[in-house]
């Protein structure tokens, strides 16, 4: 099957799977570097408008992450027991918003070249072979972690394969 992308200046992105994945942060995932692709393709695109919109929207996630604080006990183990603890108890914590603020960085980007911007619509090819998310004949490990990783994005790419 072929899924259209949107192609401004250097890049394109997604525009089928941009509104169904679970995670809206994620969305910043579907953007990738310029490729040949096919002038036409039977999937329409979503609206131009829509895409930014829910590029905003992800890019709005990422400014949400909020500070835990400091439970006293947490305070103590890691003055008299073992600093490592306070670190173990956040390390998830310390990835999410690592990752958080990295994609902040890449919208608030993204979102500054796309507005005003013009842009072509082009179709390249996607296939699931064994678990895997081929992209224009090459394995892809965005797509094939998506796939095996958020089930709205499974569904509807099973749905599109049917």
């Amino acid at each position: 099957m072929q899924i259209p992308f949107y192609v401004i200046n250097n890049i394109m992105i997604d525009g089928y799977f941009m509104n169904k994945l679970s995670q809206k942060e994620d969305r910043i995932l579907l953007v990738r570097n310029k490729r040949l692709g096919y002038p036409s393709g039977k999937i329409e695109p979503l609206p131009y408008t829509l895409v930014i919109s829910l590029l905003e929207e992800g890019y709005s996630e990422t400014l949400k992450t909020t500070s835990k604080e400091l439970r006293a006990s947490e305070v103590l183990e890691s003055i008299f027991y073992n600093p490592s603890i306070y670190m173990k108890n956040r390390e998830k914590e310390v990835i999410e918003k690592t990752l958080s603020k990295m994609y902040g960085e890449l919208y608030s980007r993204l979102l500054k070249l796309i507005k005003d911007a013009s842009y072509e619509i082009t179709w390249h090819n996607i296939e699931l072979i064994e678990d895997q998310i081929i992209f224009n004949s090459v394995p892809d490990k965005i797509y094939t972690k998506l796939y095996l990783n958020d089930e709205k994005f499974k569904n509807e790419f099973l749905k599109l394969s049917y």
